[in-house]
């Protein structure tokens, strides 16, 4: 059977209309295409990413939002494939085959050709310099930017930069059992699906109508147009947890204060913690911990320092888990369409425990 789709290839454009999809791009999103529209695929494969390191959690962004049919994708990286790297990025092996490994080699150059593969139609363009040492007028011409394995001051100068140019902004990473993203969309609008009484269907002078129990008959499923809005990355690094009453201590994740320990051990040390140096590297993360506790006026009895035996190598099941959803928010925040995160995914594989948590000065 033929399937027949609005604005592909043969249709009349309008005056600044994107592009149709042509027929052979359409045949093959065609079952995404009828998940999410043909306006949400036209917004997709219109849309530039760029992807700062290339981690496991990174690969699975990449792989999923390549697959959906993006316009272009940019990878930054300035590393190269030597053990500590190797180390680094465990969870992303299967864009780094162990042949094509090269210490002399920048890993993204390796990364490529694999990531090609996964869809010729987007444009896939590495980049091997020091994401650090970037003019700002480098990062104006992306649609979205995902940043992986930077420090801190990175990632806030690259939200700063994306709220200055209306640029959706992610940051995240995984450390063993534990992973984070964050999202900033600045003010995003969105479209969601929502089911409503059919009013005009309901006779309210008729008291056995009142008293029946609304049935599918008596829906419909309209489209709704809302506005989200967000706070900086900087924002929710000031946030203050002392004065909590014991039901927001309940309610407080203890993973976020351990994301929050394991991106200092980053910016302090520039790497995450090594299995070779495991021994060394927990009783760093012990004293990290403390020093955030008492920056954030953290309860101490919310966060012990059993995580510290579990924060290890990469996993590539919590990459594929906080990856996958990671991409997911991305193809829903660039498509407009469904409620997305606000603002910080954490995901605790010990427990298989996620939570989505609005973190800011109000919090």
């Amino acid at each position: 059977m033929n399937k027949v789709y609005p604005h592909v290839e043969g249709s009349v454009m309008e005056e600044n209309e994107v592009a149709p999809i042509s027929a052979e791009e359409a045949e093959q999103y065609d079952r995404q295409i009828r998940l999410w529209g043909v306006e949400a695929q036209k917004k997709l494969r219109s849309s530039a990413v760029l992807v700062v390191g290339l981690t496991g959690l990174t690969a699975e962004l990449i792989k999923n939002i390549v697959l959906a049919g993006i316009k272009s994708l940019t990878l930054i990286d300035h590393r190269h494939g030597d053990e500590n790297t190797v180390q680094t990025v465990q969870g992303a092996t299967f864009l780094l085959l162990p042949a094509q490994r090269n210490k002399d080699t920048p890993i993204v150059q390796t990364a490529q050709p694999r990531i090609q593969l996964l869809n010729p139609n987007v444009k896939v363009t590495v980049d091997c310099e020091d994401v650090e040492k970037k003019p700002d007028d480098y990062f104006a011409s992306f649609n979205v930017i995902c940043a992986s394995c930077a420090s801190t001051t990175t990632m806030v100068r690259l939200n700063e930069l994306c709220h200055r140019h209306g640029i959706k902004f992610y940051c995240g990473d995984v450390w063993g059992y534990y992973g984070y993203f964050f999202v900033d969309l600045n003010c995003h609008s969105y479209v969601v699906e929502e089911e409503r009484s059919k009013s005009a269907s309901i006779d309210i002078e008729d008291p056995s109508r009142k008293k029946r129990k609304m049935t599918s008959q008596d829906k419909e499923k309209v489209i709704v147009s809302k506005e989200m809005q967000f706070c900086p990355l900087q924002d929710t690094l000031q946030v203050q947890w002392d004065g909590l009453t014991p039901r927001q201590l309940r309610r407080t994740p203890p993973t976020y204060f351990i994301c929050r320990t394991l991106q200092k051990f980053r910016d302090r040390h520039g790497r995450p913690p090594y299995p070779a140096s495991k021994q060394s590297d927990v009783e760093q993360l012990k004293l990290l911990l403390e020093e955030v506790i008492q920056e954030l006026s953290v309860p101490r009895q919310l966060v012990t320092d059993e995580f510290t035996k579990f924060c290890f190598s990469e996993l590539s099941p919590v990459c594929a888990i906080v990856g996958g959803i990671f991409a997911q928010e991305v193809i829903k925040a660039i498509s407009g369409k469904g409620e997305p995160f606000n603002n910080h995914f954490l995901y605790n594989g010990q427990s298989g425990n996620n939570i989505v948590e609005k973190i800011a000065k109000s919090t």
